[in-house]
């Protein structure tokens, strides 16, 4: 369910804000790679997310808040992994459930599963904020997860019902 950092659905005391709050550092020790708690940053999300990934070239992370209907974006800090907000949160389609970035870190997609369709943003190079054309893709059914070939070319859904033949 995540990929490139961990996240919590701790809240902040007397306030309904999920916060991402794990960061781990993946270090190569010897023949094996090894995970360790690099801090607890505290980081604002939208409500429930539920998916956390990192573009190809590590500058930026996004994750999806599934009842928020929007993808929150942070930008990395390149020595310690902080993370810090990369702009205002940005609608999605209805329910988003998953998401991913292109190999090229041109492109995020989003899976949402309320609206059977996937969504589609351009990543600012500059400030990781992103901008969507406004085109949706409607799927055959409902998806639950999305990932991406890495050449890029193709991106690849899995169904939380079963999808019909078109």
């Amino acid at each position: 369910e995540l990929a490139g950092s961990a996240r919590s659905s701790a809240h902040r005391a007397g306030r309904d804000e999920p916060l991402l709050a794990d960061v781990l550092r993946l270090r190569p020790r010897e023949d094996r790679r090894e995970l360790r708690f690099a801090g607890r940053p505290a980081i604002a999300s939208g409500t429930a997310p539920k998916k956390l990934v990192v573009e190809p070239l590590g500058r930026f992370a996004y994750t999806v808040n599934n009842t928020a209907n929007t993808v929150s974006m942070y930008k990395i800090d390149q020595s310690s992994g902080a993370l810090t907000s990369a702009g205002v949160d940005i609608a999605t389609g209805t329910g988003p459930v998953s998401l991913t970035a292109d190999p090229t870190g041109n492109y995020v997609y989003v899976a949402n599963s309320a609206t059977n369709n996937v969504s589609m943003y351009k990543i600012d190079h500059t400030t990781g904020a992103l901008t969507t054309n406004g085109l949706k893709v409607a799927t055959t059914a409902t998806p639950s997860a999305i990932t991406i070939d890495p050449t890029g070319r193709y991106v690849f859904l899995a169904y939380a019902t079963a999808a019909t033949n078109n």
